[in-house]
């Protein structure tokens, strides 16, 4: 494992984590053991070698709870990782609709798909360049929603 955090160099895996695990951790406050079994067997989608997901799994909760200081912060990284996302050329739409249908798993596990679930999927959705919506709020919501969105740099070094 690294140990300059602020230069981890972040992978696609890391920044699929990334997102599942703040969708689950911020959504109701807490990350419950379910969501994390859940978030942990789709990471097999994404990388074929347990040992590998393990890894990538700690490096990110790391950098994370060093370099993150507040929920704000966590939301606006894990939209600003779907922009990054959205700029690779092997992150095609069916990679892009896997993350959006996982993320909606994730978030019906505890039984309830709030409001605020939908509009960070649909805003996700947006980052991503698809056009999937599952909320009630209107485009313009939408739109005002990400003009409050900061945009962060998120570690990666290249």
């Amino acid at each position: 494992m690294k140990t300059d955090l602020e230069n981890l160099d972040l992978t696609t895996t890391h920044c699929v984590f990334f997102i599942y695990y703040t969708f689950a951790s911020y959504n109701n406050g807490k990350t419950q053991t379910k969501e994390l079994k859940k978030i942990m067997s789709y990471m097999k989608n994404w990388h074929t070698k347990s040992s590998h997901i393990n890894s990538i799994m700690r490096e990110t909760v790391l950098w994370a709870s060093n370099i993150i200081k507040s929920p704000e912060e966590a939301i606006s990284t894990m939209f600003s990782m779907a922009d990054y996302l959205n700029t690779l050329e092997n992150f095609d739409i069916s990679k892009k609709e896997q993350l959006l249908l996982d993320i909606r798993s994730i978030s019906r596990l505890d039984g309830v798909f709030s409001e605020k679930e939908k509009k960070w999927h649909d805003l996700l959705a947006h980052h991503l360049n698809t056009n999937l919506r599952v909320s009630s709020c209107s485009t313009k919501d939408l739109e005002n929603g990400l003009k409050k969105i900061e945009r962060r740099k998120i570690g990666f070094v290249r």
